[in-house]
């Protein structure tokens, strides 16, 4: 997470406390905020473009794998 991003961060903390804490937990039970806001940063299309290309990246390997072991 980038000083910026860290600092929208704080600011919203004070702003919203119910915000600050919910989000504390979430990173104190071990999940990614940063790729959480990032992911909320994109449109619904962006989100879908970007699942797709994963998937696609999962098929490649797995088809890699299969040649490489048979």
């Amino acid at each position: 997470m980038s000083n910026s991003e860290k600092f929208e961060l704080e600011v919203l903390r004070e702003v919203k406390p119910e915000y600050g804490s919910d989000w504390r937990k979430g990173e104190a039970s071990g999940i990614d905020m940063g790729l959480l806001e990032h992911s909320l940063r994109l449109t619904p299309w962006e989100r879908l473009l970007e699942h797709q290309r994963a998937f696609e990246l999962v098929q490649m390997l797995q088809k890699a794998k299969i040649k490489r072991h048979g």
